[in-house]
């Protein structure tokens, strides 16, 4: 598909899909480490296509801080005939899948600035993610029909 092709959607929902402080590993002396994962789902059904967004903090090898965040992107009729290859499964274009990423990243920072607000975790910003570094290439999903 053409990267310069209009694709028409809508965030249709939010959901957090975890949330958790384990504060008994916290070290605020320890070096902090990210660990970024992106899975996407799409349900031919609702023409839809899920974003999920998880963020792990570390000290050296202990999560202290978790969150993963889903994000619903409903696609118009014209726009899902452009990204279904079949029936059974999705072509989504890199620039379009790098823009429903960072929209869902956006969404995980606040949902992390809002659970952690007042307690000492309120410090570990989400930081920016150069999403073309980890998507590189056009993603395919296999469809659920539910």
């Amino acid at each position: 598909m053409k990267s310069n092709v209009t694709i028409k959607f809508k965030l249709a929902g939010i959901k957090t899909e975890q949330f958790a402080i384990i504060e008994e590993n916290f070290d605020d002396t320890a070096k902090i480490e990210i660990n970024v994962d992106f899975k996407f789902g799409g349900n031919a059904v609702q023409k839809g296509v899920g974003v999920l967004a998880s963020f792990t903090y570390l000290n050296q090898t202990k999560a202290f801080l978790k969150i993963a965040i889903g994000c619903h992107f409903q696609f118009d009729d014209e726009a899902w005939s452009k990204i279904q290859s079949d029936k059974q499964e999705l072509i989504i274009p890199v620039n379009i899948i790098r823009h429903l990423a960072v929209l869902t990243v956006g969404t995980c920072r606040g949902v992390l600035h809002a659970k952690t607000e007042n307690t000492k975790f309120n410090q570990f910003f989400l930081p920016t993610i150069n999403v073309e570094t980890i998507l590189k290439d056009d993603i395919v999903i296999q469809l659920e029909t539910v």
